[in-house]
């Protein structure tokens, strides 16, 4: 959009879809024991929003950015530890690796 002073002002969004999928698999000794082979992560919607004003010149930009903008968190990997006991195995750690949460920020850019 140009703006009456000669300069420009861009917005952008997006919105990103991932569908439901299996994370990493659990050993074949957990999933004898009951467990379930696999994590399932949910599906999830992602939107994003920029804007960008540039200068009449393009010297000068400056962009404001919200990534994440529904704060969604999901799991993209998760890894579970088993151990033996008597009374059934059990689940002595779980790693899990989240999505970014909800981002934001300013990129001001100069050039000659």
């Amino acid at each position: 959009m140009d703006l009456s002073n000669g300069s420009t002002l861009k917005l952008r969004s997006g919105l990103r879809y991932r569908s439901a999928y299996d994370t990493n698999p659990l050993s074949s000794e957990a999933a004898a024991l009951g467990y379930q082979p696999w994590v399932r992560t949910d599906e999830q919607y992602l939107g994003d929003l920029s804007a960008t004003w540039s200068s009449s010149n393009d010297n000068l930009s400056l962009t404001a950015y919200v990534r994440n903008i529904g704060d969604n968190e999901h799991r993209t990997n998760a890894t579970l530890n088993l151990i033996a006991q008597p009374m059934g195995p059990a689940i002595v750690s779980a790693d899990t690796r989240l999505t970014e949460p909800l981002t934001f920020g300013f990129v001001l850019t100069a050039r000659r």
